[in-house]
């Protein structure tokens, strides 16, 4: 781009810094100003604070769950100890983490147990996966699952059966 020059004598216009006749200007900002609050002299010496010491916060207080019912102990029995077969079978970290997500996911069926939320159907076919994972035939407890999920009311054993559905085939992968 080229510069122009001025011709040689002229002289810029002067910005326009007084109101334009005729518009009226407002009389207070259209926002609001900060006005600090006078500061309050005391006759006492301030004294130098030591370092506040900050106290780590109150652990939350352990709440108590009422024990699982002695009759549906077996399947986190079984459960649990299909989990640690597998656990101890992991040899590569997706398998690993796999397992540690299946675990996570198990204490809700452990809660679902403890406060008798499960009806007697998915309570019975959960029996039956539990005899089938202490004989080690993963396979039946599959075929158990899969009639489950298609009879079973859906969401009451969605939180669930997709762990134990990845822990038998993780048992029957490793062969454990």
């Amino acid at each position: 781009m080229k510069k122009t020059s001025l011709p040689p004598g002229h002289t810029p216009a002067t910005p326009i810094t007084a109101p334009v006749m005729g518009i009226q200007q407002p009389l207070a900002p259209t926002h609001p100003t900060f006005t600090p609050s006078p500061v309050q002299q005391t006759s006492e010496p301030v004294q130098s604070r030591s370092p506040v010491v900050k106290q780590p916060p109150a652990a939350p207080p352990v709440v108590q769950k009422p024990p699982i019912p002695q009759e549906d102990m077996v399947i986190v029995l079984s459960l649990d100890g299909l989990l640690e077969r597998c656990k101890a079978a992991s040899t590569n970290t997706s398998a690993k983490r796999k397992v540690e997500d299946i675990a996570s996911k198990l204490t809700t069926l452990s809660d679902l147990l403890r406060e008798s939320k499960l009806s007697q159907d998915v309570l019975q076919g959960l029996h039956y996966i539990a005899q089938a994972i202490q004989m080690l035939n993963y396979q039946a407890g599959l075929v158990k699952l899969t009639e489950l999920a298609s009879s079973a009311n859906f969401s009451e054993i969605s939180s669930f059966m997709p762990a134990v559905k990845a822990l038998l085939q993780l048992g029957l992968y490793l062969k454990v």
